[in-house]
């Protein structure tokens, strides 16, 4: 079965023609593939930060409850 004219051959080369990136080798895609990597990286970074935060809120909080306890079995026994 043959493809219509005007269709590429795969679905990834119309993309790059339409950015820029069929004419230049191909660097196109890697230019578009860095920005996503750039702000996926810059999404992880902000979540990692948050997560290490509550991390250490939920080793601080660990400690004060432990300190509670120890506190109320000390002052039973």
């Amino acid at each position: 079965m043959s493809r219509p004219a005007g269709m590429p051959v795969h679905l990834d080369d119309d993309d790059e023609d339409e950015h820029g990136g069929g004419g230049d080798g191909g660097n196109g895609g890697a230019v578009h593939r860095q920005v996503l990597e750039n702000v996926i990286e810059d999404c992880l970074a902000e979540f990692r930060v948050g997560l290490h935060g509550d991390i250490v809120n939920m080793h601080l909080e660990l400690l004060r409850q432990f300190h509670i306890q120890k506190v109320i079995l000390s002052g039973e026994g």
